[in-house]
C-alpha cells in the first residue's frame, strides 16, 4: 500500500515555476522528491558533473596502487 496518498496541487507564478524547474534540474531529482525534501527541511544539492565521478574513480584506483608500489620498492 502506498504511503503517499495525498495529492498536492500548487499554482506558482511563471517565475516561481521557472526557478523550481531550474533547481530541480540541477538536483537531478523529480519535482515531487525535490519538494518533499524541502518540506522536510533539507536543501538538495546540485548533482556533480559526470566528469567528477570519473575523476574520483581514477583517484581511488591510484590510491589503491600506491601502497602496493611502495611495498615493491621496499619502503615502509
Amino acid at each position: 500500500m502506498r504511503k503517499r496518498t495525498v495529492q498536492l496541487n500548487i499554482h506558482p507564478t511563471e517565475a516561481e515555476n521557472q526557478r523550481l524547474k531550474q533547481h530541480n534540474r540541477k538536483s537531478g531529482l523529480t519535482v515531487s522528491a525535490y519538494v518533499r525534501l524541502l518540506i522536510n527541511g533539507f536543501h538538495p544539492k546540485e548533482t556533480p558533473p559526470i566528469d567528477y565521478h570519473k575523476l574520483m574513480t581514477g583517484l581511488y584506483e591510484l590510491n589503491a596502487k600506491l601502497p602496493q608500489s611502495a611495498l615493491e620498492r621496499g619502503e615502509p
